[in-house]
Parts: C-alpha cells; structure tokens; sequence
C-alpha cells in the first residue's frame, strides 16, 4: 500500500470511530439486560425463582482439599 492509500484508510477509520458514540445517546437506563425478549424479574426484586428465602442461614462448608 502507497502511503496515499494508507492516510485515507487512516482518515476513515478516524471518522467513524468519531461517529459511533453518538449512537449510544439513545439508550434508556434499565435495571438488567436480556438478549431473549423482556427481563423476567422487576426492578427491586426480592429473590430469585430458584432460591428459596426461608433456607436456614449459617453453617460451615467443608470441601476436600
């Protein structure tokens, strides 16, 4: 490549990179993000579907070492 050749590509690549984050502008906050359709849980949720809240707290954890 002729150095011509290579200042344009410069000059391009620096434009868009110029451009991109005016995209991000339109983004509305939300509390979590889903990649399938709406989120499952609301903003403040208390627990997860799978975990039960009234487990018995406290205990050791013995693991093999």
């Amino acid at each position: 490549m002729n150095r011509l050749a290579l200042s344009i590509a410069a000059i391009a690549v620096c434009s868009l990179a110029l451009t991109v984050p005016t995209y991000a502008q339109n983004a509305v906050p939300r509390h979590g993000i889903s990649v399938f359709g709406d989120l499952k849980y609301p903003a403040g949720f208390s627990h997860f579907g799978y975990v039960n809240p009234n487990a018995p707290k406290g205990g050791t954890l013995k693991v093999p070492g």
